[in-house]
């Protein structure tokens, strides 16, 4: 059976390739900054004009390099969705067709084809400023020509070296990402890496959704167990192993001796089985249908929420860990041994953190895919 652990390596998987993309088009804004130096400050702004220079030619490069990875990856992802899609399309049936001794043929194919055409859409929306070859809407050459800018800046009023220089403004780029110009409900602006997440994640878990809940619908089949998990957002967290509704309470085949899905915000991205949301549902019918023992008796929806918080505060020190990583790949790549120090230490650190509060909380363990970065 497919697992939800199973699909949250795949997720990883993809999303990984998409770091890839980000890793390169940072590898060539560093070979590209890197190319002359100066002897002295007054050579700074002849430095400047020839480098500003290189932009149309990275744009280029930049938009050649997106493109191919984009296409690459686009096809990795849609055999992915298709592949585990039709798996869980296999099991649900199989598992329905069981409980309830009928045989219904349910269609997934479309499903499929729908998640794969939005994820699709969704992530060439977000690379759409970066294969774009003009200078002046290619995201790339306008984070090349502000280092080159900042560089300048370093130099003449910050007495650094040039190389010095360089070397900082490409360690806080790799620490931001490429922006894709896309934001978060907070207003955070999203990297390609952090946005290709995203938008994976919300694919792969609409796809287990859709198909899943409709096989449901086909068989007649309106209530489901919910999964329980010892960290939990606040919507999922007082439905938690309980027997709920599939169905809205206006339906005629609500069924009031439980409470509904649609209580608890399904549909909506931060509802329960919304965006991110690892839960997931087991067919349910009365009379045949039996409630397992609770995993986790004792905990209460108060207690899983605050867990949920807690896994959260884990998540970040995870990816302040990834991100130290890759500017310690680069530090490497550079040459640079003030920054490779600096980076080793930062990593140590961030890695102490991650582990204090996995010894105070007995709940949370350590995960190191989660810290692990592809090079």
């Amino acid at each position: 059976m497919l697992s939800r652990q199973d699909l949250d390596r795949l997720i990883d998987k993809m999303v990984k390739q998409y770091g890839d993309i980000e890793t390169a088009l940072l590898n060539l804004i560093a070979d590209y900054l890197k190319k002359g130096d100066i002897d002295s400050v007054d050579e700074i702004y002849q430095w400047q004009a020839e480098h500003t220079a290189n932009a149309d030619e990275l744009a280029a490069t930049a938009a050649f390099i997106a493109q191919h990875f984009q296409d690459s990856n686009l096809k990795d992802t849609k055999a992915m969705l298709e592949a585990n899609g039709q798996q869980i399309s296999d099991e649900i049936n199989a598992e329905l067709s069981n409980l309830t001794s009928k045989h219904v043929k349910t269609q997934s194919s479309e499903i499929i084809h729908d998640n794969v055409t939005t994820v699709s859409q969704e992530i060439k929306t977000g690379m759409m400023n970066l294969i774009n070859r003009n200078v002046s809407s290619n995201a790339l050459a306008d984070i090349y020509k502000n280092i080159t800018n900042q560089c300048v800046t370093d130099v003449v009023n910050g007495g650094k070296t040039l190389e010095r220089a360089i070397d900082d403004n490409i360690y806080q780029q790799v620490a931001k990402g490429i922006p894709t110009g896309l934001v978060n409900k907070r207003g955070a602006v999203l990297s390609l890496e952090g946005y290709s997440r995203l938008c994976i994640q919300t694919a792969v878990n609409r796809t287990f959704e859709d198909i899943r809940m409709n096989a449901m619908s086909n068989y007649g089949v309106t209530l489901g167990l919910y999964s329980m998990h010892l960290a939990s957002r606040q919507a999922c967290a007082p439905i938690q192993h309980q027997v709920i509704n599939l169905v809205p309470p206006e339906s005629p085949d609500y069924n009031d001796k439980y409470d509904s899905l649609y209580n608890h915000g399904y549909g909506e991205p931060g509802g329960a089985r919304g965006i991110n949301c690892k839960h997931y549902i087991t067919p349910f019918v009365e009379g045949v249908s039996s409630v397992p023992d609770s995993p986790f008796p004792d905990l209460t929806p108060e207690q899983a929420v605050k867990n949920g918080q807690i896994q959260a505060k884990q998540r970040q020190y995870e990816r302040a860990i990834r991100q130290a990583k890759k500017q310690l790949t680069m530090a490497k790549r550079l040459g640079d041994e003030q920054g490779i120090n600096r980076f080793n230490q930062l990593i140590k650190g961030r890695q102490a953190r991650l582990r204090q509060l996995i010894k105070e909380n007995d709940f949370l363990s350590r995960d190191y895919s989660r810290e692990q970065i592809r090079s």
